[in-house]
């Protein structure tokens, strides 16, 4: 069954987010302190967060997945992707046309999506931006 996946990744709740960030950030739970939600999007959550490390606080904001809507999404596409394998044979019975143009559509961004849960590239664009921004301004 389809997981529905876009209604599936909501803002994840203040403990849920500070467990992610000691996890990830090798953190003690004492060390974070969630501040705000920023955003939810079809693939990563954006809180505020104030990190405490070494006597020493900081806030930032940090951009986070999480591993079951990643499996959620590459479900989801192993479904359309069964789909289509399928299409072929049921369009010798009846008109195919509109679902396979949605499948191809679907299926066509499979790899850019999985690939938005990796987020070293967001980080190395961001970087390479940074650098371009202290550099001309």
């Amino acid at each position: 069954a389809f997981s529905k996946v876009m209604e599936q990744c909501k803002p994840r709740s203040p403990d849920e987010v500070v467990q992610h960030l000691c996890t990830h950030m090798m953190l003690k739970e004492q060390d974070v302190k969630f501040k705000a939600s920023l955003g939810t999007g079809s693939v990563a959550s954006v809180a505020l967060a104030e990190i405490c490390n070494g006597g020493k606080s900081r806030q930032g904001v940090f951009k986070m997945t999480w591993p079951e809507d990643e499996q959620r999404f590459k479900d989801d596409f192993a479904n359309f992707e069964d789909l289509r394998s399928k299409v072929d044979l049921v369009g010798k019975f009846m008109d195919m046309t509109e679902l396979s143009v949605f499948l191809e559509t679907v299926l066509a961004k499979k790899n850019d999506i999985i690939q938005e849960f990796d987020l070293t590239h967001e980080l190395d664009t961001t970087t390479r931006g940074k650098n371009l921004v202290d550099k001309w301004v």
